[in-house]
């Protein structure tokens, strides 16, 4: 049962184009999360490739802020890949956007 994130969640994730972010973005879109973008200031405008649970090709928008990635995406839910000097940042960007479900994973 989950409490705070279900099937209905649209999940966004800050660091999408870095190695941890492509990693478990792969892995939360193969377990079926609705993953609806992500953000990453300096690669804006593009797009990130994956596969979906059932194998299809997806193409994910790479948005340069949270506050866009919201407005265009509808978004409740953020997970944050990025490095840990870059962590509080992400953090602070979020819950000043709007108060949603925020994952932070740092190393």
């Amino acid at each position: 049962m989950s409490i705070f994130v279900n099937k209905d969640s649209k999940v966004i994730v800050q660091g999408i184009t870095g190695g941890e972010g492509t990693k478990h973005t792969a892995r939360m879109l193969a377990a079926g999360t609705n993953i609806v973008g992500g953000v990453n200031a300096r690669k804006a405008g593009t797009t990130v490739s994956h596969k979906d649970k059932n194998g299809n090709d997806i193409e994910l928008d790479v948005f340069g802020s949270v506050a866009e990635a919201i407005e265009k995406t509808g978004a409740d839910v953020s997970i944050v890949f990025v490095p840990p000097a870059f962590t509080k940042a992400a953090e602070v960007t979020s819950h000043n956007v709007f108060c949603m479900v925020l994952v932070a994973c740092s190393s």
